[in-house]
């Protein structure tokens, strides 16, 4: 609504992979789930304040479980009375993940609490013909020297008839 917005997703995947050579078989398995909550609730037309939380578990990264919580200010150049049309919003946050790693890390970890700061960019439009979103993500560790996160998605969804949709996501961290 005009007065308060709440995002939510929810992910998991899994995937097998075998190699088989003459003398040599490989099998693995990677597993990844993912849960995102955003409430911000608007101060005017434009600015919003609220907060964004993520769990996180993933063979691929070492991670058993994350869990990070987040402080966010939103600005949006649409009025939010148009939000479920369209949006190009700004969203900057201060926060805290803390990770439990499956195995060691490089850095001889095997769990990690750390403050980070992220900024992200995300255009959406919400039509009859289907929707389109597309953003950026870049995410700093406080206090870790020169460790970010930098990532780029898009998500297109396109209404064949009423009841019937093809959807594509793509990403780049």
């Amino acid at each position: 609504t005009k007065d308060i917005k709440l995002e939510s997703s929810i992910y998991m995947s899994q995937s097998k992979s075998v190699f088989d050579y003459d003398d040599f078989y490989l099998s693995t398995i990677q597993k990844n789930s993912n849960a995102n909550i955003l409430a911000v609730k608007s101060i005017n037309e434009h600015f919003s304040a609220g907060a964004f939380t993520n769990y996180k578990h993933s063979t691929y990264s070492n991670i058993e479980h994350g869990f990070a919580i987040m402080h966010a200010l939103e600005y949006n150049i649409f009025p939010y009375s148009e939000a479920s049309e369209h949006q190009l919003r700004f969203l900057y946050g201060i926060g805290n993940q803390h990770n439990n790693y499956i195995d060691t890390t490089i850095f001889f970890k095997t769990y990690e609490n750390y403050f980070f700061q992220q900024l992200s960019l995300d255009f959406e439009i919400i039509q009859k013909w289907g929707s389109l979103d597309l953003g950026i993500n870049a995410k700093d560790i406080f206090l870790s020297g020169h460790k970010y996160d930098v990532g780029v998605f898009l998500n297109v969804n396109i209404r064949i008839v009423k009841g019937l949709s093809v959807s594509g996501f793509g990403n780049f961290n």
